[in-house]
């Protein structure tokens, strides 16, 4: 689960931005509602957050900083040598003159002999009006006592391993890293056991946000999934059914040596193939993937424009999946931003967060729960239109 996110100089965000999700001490506890990933740890976070705000105010912006996060960190080698970095910083002549700095704070855990725990990870970059953006400094540490010790740091062409990660002076891997790669993709490249697993970690986050634009997964895509996944699909039925009356059930056959979907609906002598079903069920049969897949390894989704894509009706019923210990055994954790109010209504204020744009154009964000006032017994919903908040659009 990620417990902390800060962005500063990316895309609108011009000052440092944070998203800081565990909860104080004296927060009245929900389980259902909030994680403890950290065995013995009295830390709670919550297993849902929505983003709000209008339309160009950042919600966008505050996904990208995390899927950026996850490309760096697991495929930036496989960028070409001195391609340029897919991110901007703030556009204007100061944003090019300032550093980009993203970091975070998730919790898990690498080394066997370690219970889990918090990771930090951070990675500032260097911004140029001519030329492409470079690495000014990358730093992991984890806390497995409370404190935070180093595993390995980066200062410009400056080096420092912990012994975990186990890189010696010799090592012939330290002549591959260069300005436009995290170390950690650098060395799984290379085998390197530590950071081949830490990508494997990173990969548990799943997201349909890219660089420039939303990314859908496709129609093909996700019937091959489901192809490969008997349950996966017997999951797809079951939720199916709930959201769409008509629906009998879902079946993948071979036509014509591909793996094809059929919808069965009660009173239709045939099947339908998905370019017959609805854009609600395409869109959930689309997004479905991404929720089970999470929901089984104890991943991070992160989803734009969540509400778009699915009905107004279903938003809750999938925010209780997350809230429901027996299905989300592993603390799976739903971050999405949304413009749909009514999903207002079923969540509690912790799991709130807005974002709208200063009178120079600067994405701000923050949280409900920071707001004084607002009470369990807050009629959230109503308050938020009513601009109690702020972070609604200005019409007039």
């Amino acid at each position: 689960m990620i417990k902390y996110l800060s962005i500063s100089n990316f895309y609108s965000i011009k000052e440092p931005q944070e998203l800081d999700l565990a909860l104080a001490k004296n927060t009245p506890d929900i389980p259902e509602r909030f994680g403890r990933p950290i065995p013995n740890s009295d830390e709670r976070i919550p297993r849902v957050i929505a983003i709000f705000g209008p339309n160009a105010s950042g919600k966008t912006n505050v996904l990208r900083a995390i899927s950026f996060l996850k490309w760096f960190v697991t495929s930036s080698f496989d960028l070409e040598v001195g391609a340029p970095l897919p991110y901007a910083p703030f556009l204007t002549k100061e944003g090019y003159e300032k550093n980009t700095q993203l970091i975070a704070e998730v919790d898990g855990q690498i080394f066997e002999s370690q219970n889990r725990c918090v990771y930090r990870y951070e990675v500032e970059f260097y911004n140029r009006l001519k030329g492409p953006s470079e690495i000014a400094s990358e730093m992991l540490a984890y806390a497995p006592k409370g404190r935070f010790r180093k595993i390995f740091e980066r200062n410009d062409s400056k080096l420092k391993f912990g012994d975990f990660f186990d890189i010696k002076q010799t090592d012939p891997r330290r002549e591959t890293i260069r300005p436009n790669a995290s170390l950690i993709s650098t060395f799984a490249k290379f085998g390197h056991p530590m950071a081949a697993w830490i990508l494997g970690a990173v990969n548990a986050l799943q997201t349909n946000v890219m660089f420039s634009e939303k990314f859908e997964i496709s129609e093909e895509s996700a019937t091959q999934y489901y192809s490969g996944s008997s349950e996966a699909l017997s999951k797809l039925n079951e939720q199916i059914r709930i959201i769409d009356l008509g629906i009998e059930g879902v079946k993948i056959e071979n036509v014509q040596g591909k793996p094809t979907p059929h919808f069965t609906h009660s009173g239709l002598g045939a099947p339908l193939s998905l370019l017959h079903e609805s854009r609600g069920t395409r869109n959930f049969y689309r997004a479905f993937p991404y929720l089970n897949f999470v929901l089984n390894t104890g991943g991070i989704a992160v989803l734009d424009e969540f509400d778009s894509d699915i009905h107004p009706l279903l938003l809750p019923e999938i925010v209780s999946w997350f809230c429901d210990e027996r299905r989300n055994l592993h603390n799976a954790q739903l971050i999405i931003s949304c413009h749909n109010a009514t999903l207002l209504e079923h969540l509690v204020k912790e799991e709130v967060f807005f974002t709208e744009k200063n009178v120079r154009g600067e994405t701000e964000i923050y949280g409900l729960k920071n707001i004084q006032g607002v009470r369990r017994d807050t009629n959230i919903y109503s308050k938020y239109l009513g601009g109690v908040f702020g972070a609604v659009p200005h019409i007039g």
